[in-house]
């Protein structure tokens, strides 16, 4: 069985925002649940996805307060900044699941016992229920547009979709 929300970092809203695929997280996971810090993030600046992200706001993605912060989750997430501390502040308090791209977030997060996926790992999911024919494509368009994904991670993920990585150009890193 699903869960009927996830706890959403900045990211991985931006990636999917770029190639209109944001209804993917709505369809696998119901609610997705940010902090007020991950919402400023996703609005602070105009961008060719700002109004999709604003429609998700609207229909789906909820912004949840940060009642309490416990302190082992404090000490875990200082080395962050405020957005992913945040979002995996509220993963904590809510022992939900979180969505995370952002290395030293999903570090902290494990330590904490925090189940996590990526944008790569929604994608996957997607693939796998059917809502997606392929996952390398849509990875492809997510970099075109300026989100960054390492060519190791790729490749990965390509194996795992069972899908061919060679259509690409390699990231100028």
């Amino acid at each position: 069985m699903e869960p009927v929300a996830i706890v959403s970092d900045t990211g991985p809203i931006v990636a999917l925002a770029k190639v209109d695929h944001l209804g993917l997280l709505h369809t696998l996971f119901g609610t997705v649940l940010i902090t007020e810090q991950v919402r400023n993030e996703l609005l602070a600046k105009q961008s060719a996805e700002s109004e999709r992200i604003e429609n998700a706001l609207a229909q789906f993605v909820e912004v949840r307060l940060l009642e309490k912060i416990q302190p082992e989750s404090v000490a875990a997430t200082r080395h962050l900044a405020r957005g992913e501390a945040s979002a995996i502040q509220l993963a904590y308090n809510e022992k939900l699941p979180l969505i995370i791209d952002e290395k030293l977030g999903r570090i902290a997060a494990e330590r904490m016992l925090i189940p996590i996926v990526g944008t790569m790992g929604v994608l996957l999911q997607a693939k796998r229920k059917g809502l997606i024919s392929s996952v390398m494509p849509v990875l492809h368009e997510i970099r075109r547009k300026g989100y960054w994904l390492s060519d190791q991670m790729l490749s990965i993920v390509a194996k795992l979709a069972d899908e061919t990585d060679s259509s690409h150009p390699p990231s100028k890193n």
